[in-house]
């Protein structure tokens, strides 16, 4: 039965399925001809003796029927792959598009995402080519056949009626079975898929925590589950497949038997027994091709279900509505409440939990509002409700009278500018970057750069704004990816301006001097801005003081304060004490203004500094690939390196393990397959032809037992030697994920910097699974077809040196001639199909990873080209693949049956006439026929042997390169040891992050004692997350940092990160429970440690509050989560894994001060008695570290207590004048 979906792409692209049904005919009639004619020809050179020359029309006319076949074969298989090809494009732009319109909350894990839409639309690609025409072959075919057969034997007809029915009796009994089997196998499928993404997204969270060896385990684990679930589902399809063949098989040996019982007995002629028993295999051949396929068919149909249950998501954006030319005025939240996950009724039911409830509030053009509130208290999901990336639960947003959800989409997304807290920068140049497909000139561009502080360090880029960026803004420190992102804002000029934490990770005098080009961008604007900080609430004239998802206070900032409310707590939290009304009026703007402005002359200051990140300089030519932040990107000039044949033999031999030995078995029933068929045929051929000659019975008793003895073979050969061949295969490819895993661990996350991570998961998950072939298709196949040819050799020796000729012509033509033909065809088409695929996965990572940035800016057009784009590319690389394969098979098809006729013509002039020699005639044709089974392998092995040489090559190039970090330690030096507090020494060290870029450290030396607590202070850029990065041994370095007394190198990487218990600026959160992402830093805590872990974040109150508690499953990235409470886990895992060092940078970003002091105090008393190095932008409460670095350009420019460096009055002076704490 076909799957609805595949039904309705039928329907759809139906002249296609007509063409299909017309060449099948076709086809059909030209084998039927071909056996017609040939019978005619055997008929009369032995029965009749006639001689060649008496027999050149019926030649011709069997000719004719074979160029019939081979035309009308060739047409069915390019209709075959274009109504595929078709289909897939389809349901592709309803997957793309029904994504882009679920936005950013699909609730579904990114891998599972990118795996429906690359592998499991190859799936439905292969059912929509192979299995439904096979469906459509199999009952075409058949019947035209048996009323061929029926005609020339009735009694044949009985034996077809009963075996039949029989094979879809057994495909439908076992395919019940196996629609479970391939389910669960999907899921064991994109589970890998969506795990690797996720250790590779989180790749330094597992690294920090020690947990990325631990991966090799899991990763294991994971890859032998799905190896095993794969062997279960195809243990049962070959089952299926058995069960088929060993009903044609049988058949076929009764047909024989029973036609030559007929002719021995003078019940039928030579010609309609000869022409049935040719027809008969063919009568078979669909559904056998049927069983074969069915493996497909199931994972085809589980890949349909998967992406009817995606489109089946509910999607609350509504498509149509209305536009207006009138300049907006208002924006007004009626009774706005938003639950997540609940639609219609369910709202209604007192177990709902709104993150806002019942929200009343006006935006109003040419005033600011601002959203203030704690941690999770509904700030960024009321943004998402304006930028309708959401629609309300209940009530309503009226703009300018007119509902939200009424207006045109397109038309409300240019009317907002939108930066979120955690903006999305993508693979490619900064300039695409800040443009984000935007045509503007350079001077608009750079007069953005300058509104957002980010042209100095842009500026000290070699590459100025043509500097490539990693995947995520990766090669940028926190506060440059949030001046891009603001200046992308800049270039999109729009009425209403939301801004969800604008000046995070920015130090105080950027964020100083960004809110003079702020306050020019917000002008004449319906502003709404979400915050923490005291300086940005200065900018809005109405605060809306949220708790608990409700508006509890709202008013300008002096009301509020004076209020004595909720807002005036957050206030006195921030600054340490209450306010009056002379501070709060010399908090206003342009006082900030005038002091920065003095301090920054007094102290020399003159903005941002030198970049400190490691920036790609240059691109390197290799395949060009379209990127989403632009035009061009290009991969690694390591993909040039040239890599041995011989080189990834080794390596994929290697990885058989312990299934090793089974290639000699799969090679011996290969070979035994092969030789069953060419026994069964010919035994069957000489039957018949035997029989016709009427001899005693007995004389025919040793070929009835041989053909029921290699029809029975056959079957059970073929059934043994696809299970040991896919076991062993499946083993391989368990190893090489081990393998690739193992050699890519230590090169991460340098490797992001050039490879995105969805390249790299194209390399594990596709790139690995295409090395099966090289096991199935390359290997085994060859081995056979040569053993074979040799027996062949020997047997046509027996007749006519000729035929030796012959055989060996057609092994050269068959074997190597259209092989390489195909192969020659294809190579260029495979390797770029290769890299095609790798730039989908990739696009489709990032676009999933940056999805609320591209619907934001209205960029899904643009997008949406690209990806058609690649998705062109790689179907047009395999169109090219699949004619130059076709265009093999059906030479081949021709070869095989042209050699059969000659096989016959040569033979004829040695028969002479005789019936006794005559009788090899047709042996010989057929057994010349049934040889090409071996043979016909081959056509593709040397294009999978191309493939898999291509996707070896992939995954050495990146096995192979040099960690930016080698371990210099082996096992036995290792120290099993608790490590204790120490101190940390940078004596004269220097580091660069490559070659090209300029030295972000030169000469440093710096000593800390061990129990000592230190602040690094200083503008965005100036080294300070740096200075982690070398400690945590993502880079090396040159000179000595020392841990005690320990260089950090002796050290394994284990051994020091153990040192540590760090947190940085991009927590990342896995695709798994609350409880899993904390205890990430300690899987054997006891619950009492996770729970007092839990209060010292103080997330007691939100875990409490989500549905399943600690159980509850985060979304990829931490995608539902917001900033404060991403960063509240970071800190419950900092608790639980108390090592006796901390490198904490920026810790409390994002939350607000209530949340922020309770845990700065915490922070204060886990330091104790630890080594501290604590990177802030916020500069209240480091009265009590011991010392303060001010950090710039690299060098430390004041370094004291807290109380000196005031004193003092320089740099951190200054810059503690700019700061004030956040609410």
């Amino acid at each position: 039965m076909i799957v609805k979906t595949a039904r309705e792409e039928l329907i759809r692209f139906k002249g296609k399925v007509i063409g299909l049904g017309v060449f099948s005919l076709l086809g059909t009639l030209g084998i039927v001809g071909q056996a017609w004619f040939f019978a005619v020809l055997i008929e009369k050179t032995f029965f009749e003796g006639l001689p060649l020359d008496a027999v050149w029309p019926t030649v011709a006319w069997l000719m004719g029927a074979i160029l019939l076949r081979m035309a009308a074969t060739f047409c069915q298989e390019q209709t075959a792959g274009s109504l595929a090809e078709l289909a897939k494009q389809d349901l592709r732009h309803k997957i793309w598009h029904h994504l882009l319109r679920l936005g950013p909350f699909t609730g579904e894990r990114h891998g599972d995402v990118v795996h429906l839409m690359t592998d499991g639309l190859e799936s439905v690609e292969a059912y929509i080519a192979r299995y439904v025409p096979q469906m459509l072959y199999a009952m075409m075919i058949p019947l035209i056949m048996g009323i061929a057969i029926i005609d020339a034997a009735p009694w044949v007809a009985v034996i077809l009626l009963i075996t039949f029915p029989l094979i879809p009796f057994f495909m439908i009994l076992i395919g019940k079975k196996a629609e479970a089997m391939n389910k669960e196998q999907w899921e064991r499928m994109s589970f890998l898929s969506g795990h690797f993404l996720d250790v590779l997204q989180g790749i330094v969270t597992l690294k920090l925590f020690g947990r990325s060896e631990e991966q090799v385990d899991v990763i294991a684990r994971l890859s032998a589950e799905f190896r095993d679930s794969t062997l279960r589902v195809l243990r049962v399809a070959f089952l299926s497949a058995l069960v088929l063949e060993l009903v044609s098989t049988i058949s076929t040996a009764l047909i024989a038997v029973y036609m030559g019982m007929a002719l021995l007995y003078g019940h039928e002629t030579f010609l309609s027994a000869f022409f049935v028993l040719l027809l008969a295999p063919e009568f078979y051949a669909p559904l056998r091709q049927l069983g074969a396929a069915f493996h497909t068919g199931m994972a085809g149909q589980v890949s349909l279900a998967k992406i009817d249950a995606f489109l089946a998501l509910p999607i609350e954006e509504p498509e149509a509505g209305s536009v207006t030319s009138a300049e907006l005025n208002t924006i007004e939240f009626k009774s706005v409440s938003y639950a997540y996950g609940v639609h219609g009724e369910a709202a209604n039911t007192a177990e709902t939990r709104y993150a806002v409830k019942n929200v009343d509030f006006t935006l109003r053009r040419g005033k600011i509002a601002m959203l203030v509130g704690g941690s999770g208290a509904g700030k960024s999901t009321l943004a998402h409700l304006l930028l309708r990336l959401m629609q309300p639960t209940k009530g309503r947003i009226l703009v300018d009278g007119v509902n939200i959800l009424d207006m045109n989409d397109d038309f409300w997304r240019d009317q907002v500018t939108f930066v979120p807290q955690q903006p999305h920068l993508f693979r490619g140049t900064l300039r695409e970057n800040i443009t984000f497909g935007r045509p503007v000139s350079d001077e608009v561009l750079w007069a953005a750069v300058r509104d957002a502080e980010a042209e100095a360090f842009v500026n000290s880029l070699s590459d100025g704004l043509d500097t490539m960026i990693g995947e995520g803004g990766l090669g940028l420190s926190g506060g440059q990816r949030q001046r891009i992102a603001i200046a992308r804002a800049f270039i999109k000029q729009s009425p209403v301006l939301v801004l969800d934490e604008v000046t995070a990770h920015l130090d105080v005098a950027t964020e100083q001097s960004l809110a003079t080009a702020l306050e020019r961008l917000m002008a004449n604007k319906i502003v709404l801005l979400i915050g923490h900080r005291l300086q940005t609430m200065h900018w809005a004239d109405t605060l809306l003081v949220l708790e608990d998802g409700q508006v509890v206070e709202q008013g300008s900032f002096e009301e509020l304060v004076a209020a004595k409310g909720y807002f005036s707590e957050l206030v006195k939290a921030g600054t340490g004490s209450d306010l009056t009304a002379d501070t709060v009026k010399a908090m206003d703007l342009k006082a900030f203004n005038d002091v920065s402005s003095a301090d920054a002359v007094e102290t020399g200051e003159t903005g941002d500094s030198d970049i400190d990140t490691p920036v790609t300089k240059a691109v390197h030519p290799a395949i060009a690939t379209h990127t989403i932040a632009g035009t061009t990107m290009t991969q690694s000039d390591k993909d040039n390196q040239n890599i041995s044949a011989w080189d990834s033999l080794r390596r994929l031999f290697a990885v058989l393990g312990p299934a090793r030995n089974s290639l000699w078995l799969s090679l011996l029933f290969s070979f035994l397959t092969v030789f069953m068929n060419v026994g069964l045929l010919t035994t069957s051929t000489w039957l018949i032809t035997s029989a016709a000659l009427r001899p005693e019975l007995a004389a025919l008793s040793i070929s009835i037992v041989g053909v029921r003895f290699f029809g029975i073979s056959r079957a059970v050969c073929r059934y043994v030697e696809r299970y040991v061949s896919h076991h062993m295969a499946f083993q391989g490819l368990y190893g090489l994920r081990v393998w690739f895993y193992k050699k890519l661990e230590p090169l991460m996350p340098a490797a992001l910097h050039r490879l995105g991570s969805g390249d790299i998961l194209g390399r594990i998950m596709a790139d690995i699974e295409t090395l099966q072939f090289f096991y199935l298709r390359v290997i085994i196949p060859p081995a056979g077809a040569v053993l074979l040819t040799l027996i062949g050799f020997y047997f046509m020796a027996q007749f006519s040196q000729s035929l030796v000729w012959l055989l060996a012509i057609v092994f050269i033509l068959g074997a190597v001639v259209i092989p390489f033909v195909v192969y020659r065809h294809n190579v260029s088409a495979t390797d770029a199909a290769l890299a095609y695929r790798s730039n989908i996965k990739d696009t489709v990572v990032e676009s999933l990873a940056g999805i609320m940035d591209i619907i934001t800016y209205k960029q899904e057009p643009r997008v949406t080209n690209l990806v058609d784009r690649q998705f062109s590319d790689l179907t047009a690389a395999q169109h090219v693949v699949h004619r130059g394969t076709n265009l093999g098979d059906t030479l081949f098809l021709g070869l095989t049956h042209f050699t059969m006729v000659l096989g016959a013509l040569i033979m004829i002039p040695i028969a002479d006439g005789s019936q006794s020699e005559g009788i090899f005639i047709a042996v010989v044709a057929i057994a010349l026929q049934s040889y090409f089974e071996a043979l016909g392998p081959l056509t593709i092995a040397w294009y999978h042997g191309r493939e898999s040489l291509a996707a070896m090559k992939r995954l050495v190039q990146l096995a192979e390169q040099t960690p930016a970090v080698t371990e210099s330690v082996t096992a036995d030096d290792v120290s099993e040891a608790e490590p204790q507090a120490v101190g940390i020494q940078f004596d004269k060290v220097s580091f660069g992050y490559d070659g090209d870029a300029p030295y972000v450290y030169q000469n440093l030396s710096l000593t800390i004692k061990s129990g000592e607590k230190v602040a690094i202070v200083g503008p965005s850029g100036s080294g300070k997350t740096t200075l982690l990065t070398m400690l945590e041994r993502f880079y090396d370095y040159e000179g000595q940092i020392y841990l005690g007394d320990r260089e950090l190198r002796t050290l394994s990487l284990a051994e020091a990160r153990n040192y540590y218990g760090a947190l940085t600026q991009d927590t990342y959160l896995f695709h798994a429970s609350v409880e899993d992402n904390i205890r990430l830093a300690k899987p054997k805590a006891t619950s009492e440690e996770l729970n007092r872990a839990i209060e010292f974040a103080a997330l007691t109150n939100w875990v409490q509050s989500l549905p399943q508690g600690l159980k509850t499953i985060i979304g990829s990235g931490g995608s539902g989560v917001s900033g404060g409470q991403r960063q509240r886990i970071a800190l419950a895992r900092l608790w639980l894994r108390n090592s006796p060092i901390l490198l904490l940078d920026e810790p409390l970003e994002g939350l607000d001060q209530l949340v922020r002091q309770d845990l700065q105090n915490s922070l204060y008393t886990l330091m104790k008695g630890k080594t501290v190095i604590y990177i802030t932008h916020h500069l209240g409460g480091l009265e009590q570290m011991d010392r303060i670095l001010f950090l710039e350009d690299g060098h430390v420019v004041e370094d004291g207590a807290y109380d000196s460096l005031m004193a003092k009055r320089g740099a951190f002076y200054a810059y503690r004048k700019l700061s004030m704490e956040t609410v």
